[in-house]
């Protein structure tokens, strides 16, 4: 069994966040490898360029984020660092928005069988991967997909100032915008696909979340990138 190397983090990025304590509040979650046949089918399907994969990734990202984490908004940053990159920063290619009060993801609730919601998702999923949007941009910008290729998801939050969080973000983001590095990731996802398995890294600041919160996190990701990988695996190809 062929395994997949380590995921290299790009310090020089990383640094940005870390910083704010001097890097004492840094941490890693262990290795997370979701392996399924589905996702050699979607690679498949996509030439191994892995844009299904990426989305995939983002969509699944954001409903974690959006459920577990108790955030107002998230900004997300998508790079992806290939070896044509090494040993210097990227910055983010494409920025995107989106709010826990709109979630981007599907909302479980008001169906009769699983069948039906399986439909909706299959439906709105169909919907994404067909919009013309700033992400088509950041594929269009990287056009060589190596194998040891990551994705890396940099994530800024704000949260409600009535919840008196002493150490919250600027809520003044605008949306699309592209945000000032100074304020910072707490939360850094590494992906990495590879035949029938994805592995990821999850880097975190301890001044905003938990072990066990993150725990959580990682363990909602799974659960939402199968379900969706199973649902576009399965769903027929469009002229």
């Amino acid at each position: 069994m062929e395994q997949l190397p380590d995921i290299k983090r790009n310090d020089g990025l990383s640094a940005s966040w870390c910083s704010e304590s001097d890097g004492s509040n840094y941490a890693v979650s262990s290795p997370l490898c979701i392996r399924d046949d589905s996702i050699r089918s979607l690679q498949e399907r996509d030439g191994r360029q892995y844009v299904l994969l990426d989305k995939l990734s983002l969509a699944a990202l954001t409903e974690a984020a959006s459920g577990c984490l108790d955030l107002d908004n998230i900004v997300i940053d998508v790079t992806r660092n290939g070896r044509e990159q090494v040993g210097r920063p990227v910055l983010p290619s494409m920025t995107g928005w989106i709010s826990s009060s709109i979630p981007f993801f599907h909302q479980h609730g008001g169906f009769d069988s699983i069948d039906e919601e399986l439909l909706a998702i299959s439906a709105e999923y169909g919907k994404m991967l067909r919009q013309e949007t700033a992400w088509n941009s950041f594929r269009a910008n990287s056009p060589h997909a190596y194998p040891e290729s990551c994705p890396a998801f940099f994530l800024n939050v704000t949260r409600s100032p009535h919840r008196n969080e002493v150490f919250s973000f600027s809520a003044d983001l605008t949306r699309g915008s592209t945000y000032p590095y100074s304020y910072g990731y707490p939360i850094e996802v590494r992906a990495q696909y590879f035949n029938d398995e994805v592995k990821v890294s999850v880097s975190y600041n301890t001044v905003y979340f938990s072990k066990e919160r993150m725990r959580q996190f990682i363990e909602s990701f799974r659960k939402h990138f199968l379900l969706i990988s199973h649902v576009l695996a399965n769903a027929p190809e469009e002229e």
